[in-house]
Parts: structure tokens; sequence; C-alpha cells
């Protein structure tokens, strides 16, 4: 069960530093870890096992859909939140399909990030028996 008082690790995993500064700053009361390729993506995800990961859909070494799927399959809990500026309905239903847990479109708010942290502290109340 999740404490909201706990500091959360959260894996960004994004390419552009303006966004990846935005979410940092804004979600700056966690851990913060960071990634600008899937490559690295699934190595910190490995290695730091965070609560919660924003995914950018674009980055330079391959995509996010493929890098959720390859997370999705070594840890089938994952919290993960595609982060895009992708409006495509195939983009969010892919995600969705795929396992993401959150959609959010940039530019985002800070009420859109913190909303996303509060469904995470939800989901880990649900009782899935």
């Amino acid at each position: 069960m999740a404490d909201k008082n706990k500091k959360l690790k959260i894996l960004i995993v994004e390419d552009n530093g303006i966004f990846f500064n935005i979410v940092s700053e804004l979600l700056a009361e966690h851990e913060i870890i960071g990634a600008k390729t899937a490559t690295d993506g699934l190595e910190k995800y490995k290695e730091c096992r965070p609560d919660i990961t924003f995914l950018d859909i674009s980055l330079p070494d391959g995509n996010g859909h493929e890098l959720l799927i390859k997370i999705r399959l070594c840890y089938k809990n994952a919290y993960v939140i595609m982060m895009t500026a992708s409006r495509l309905k195939e983009d969010i239903l892919q995600s969705m399909a795929e396992g993401a847990q959150g959609y959010i479109i940039k530019p985002f708010s800070s009420e859109m990030l913190h909303g996303c942290i509060n469904e995470y502290y939800e989901y880990q109340h649900k009782d899935f028996s």
C-alpha cells in the first residue's frame, strides 16, 4: 500500500531537456531519475525499479511503445504514464493496450502531473484479488 507522504521514485524517459526539466521541477518533492533514450530508460528501470515512469513515445533510439512492452514483460506491475505530444487516437489506444496506466499530452499542466501521482496512490490501494 502506498503512503501519500512517501517520497516516490519517478523515472522520466524524455529526450527533450525542456520537458524533462519541467517535470523534474513540478515533481521535485520526489526522487527523479532521468533517461534520454529507450536503452538508458530500460537500464535505469531495471536498476532503480521506480514507482512511476513517465515515458515519451518518440525517443532517439526507439519508441516508447517498444520500451513499454519491454518493461511490462519484465515487470507486469510497472506503473507507466505515456507523456507525449502525440494526440493520435491510435497512439492512445495502443498505449493503453500495451499496459500504460495513463497518457498525458504535451504541453501539460502541473495539475495533470499531480493527477497522475494521485491516481498512482489510488491504484496502489486497489484490491486486485
